[in-house]
Formats: C-alpha cells, structure tokens, sequence
C-alpha cells in the first residue's frame, strides 16, 4: 500500500469518527479507501488528503446504503426493510447502538423455544419449514412460538400489538 495512505491514516480515522461510524464500519471504509486509492491513485495531485478524504467518506457512504439495505426492524408481525437515510449523526449511531443492545437483551431473555424460533427466522433467515425442521417441531408450532415471541417483544418495549387494538 502507498506510504502517502498511512500518512494520512490517523487523521482519515478521525474524520470517520465524526461522522458518527461504527469502529468495524470505520476499519472497512479505511480498508476501502486504501484498496481504491492505490488502484486509482491519479497523477499530479496537488492535495492528496482532500483526496483520501473524499474517498473515505464516499467508502463509508457505501458500506452504509448497502448495511441499510440488508438492516432489518420489527414492524408490526413481520421484519420489514425500510429505506433510511445513508449518513447518520453520531446521535443517530448511539441510539442505534442502543436500540440494538436493547433487543438483543430482550431476545436472549425469551424462553428457549422462543428465542430459538427468533434466531432462525430472523437472524438466520430461515424459512418457517426450515425453521421447523431445525427445531425438530410441526411448522404450525413454530408458527404459534414465533407469535408468542413476538407478543413477548412487544411486550418487553411497551409497543402496542396491531392485531388487538387498546380500547
């Protein structure tokens, strides 16, 4: 890699920083930018931190729109993608981060059957049949654990559920 990257390393690090970027989002950008720059490294260039600059940022960009496209939130009986802005604020990484945790508390605080049924839907993606087979189960009793799971979730976050309305 070129020496003029690592010079300018520290201070491309700090600028990702700011930007409110996880240290694993920070390490892949920086990566990035550096793969980029030494690919693309143009003749002549008069400020060349400007230019790592710019890159880094438009890397972190990147790696950003294609995390939301994969990032998945509990809307209503399903996980659905939502669009999201590509640039957060360091308040919007924090409650992100937060929110996150959160879940994950709450998850691994769910009966076994419960939790396993979360994490092979939703984290592993499985199909309900799939899903079933794993946990050595009918689908329908998955489809009954899964839906308490997520009564339970809801629950924990004081979220209303959509099928029976507060009167």
């Amino acid at each position: 890699m070129s020496a003029e990257f690592f010079e300018h390393y520290d201070f491309l690090r700090n600028y990702l920083r700011r930007q409110g970027a996880e240290e694993t989002m920070i390490e892949d950008a920086l990566s990035q930018t550096a793969v980029r720059y030494t690919m693309r490294r143009p003749d002549g260039l008069d400020n060349v931190r400007a230019y790592l600059t710019r890159m880094a940022n438009n890397a972190l960009i990147d790696l950003l729109r294609a995390h939301k496209r994969k990032a998945e939130i509990l809307v209503g009986d399903d996980w659905d993608l939502l669009p999201q802005e590509s640039v957060r604020s360091a308040e919007d990484a924090v409650v992100e981060n937060y929110l996150h945790d959160e879940l994950l508390l709450k998850i691994s605080s769910l009966p076994v059957r419960q939790r396993e049924a979360i994490i092979l839907i939703y984290i592993q993606g499985l199909p309900y049949q799939q899903a079933a087979a794993e946990m050595n189960v009918p689908v329908s009793l998955l489809r009954r654990t899964h839906s308490r799971a997520l009564r339970t979730l809801r629950e924990l976050f004081d979220v209303p559920s959509t099928n029976h309305p507060a009167t």
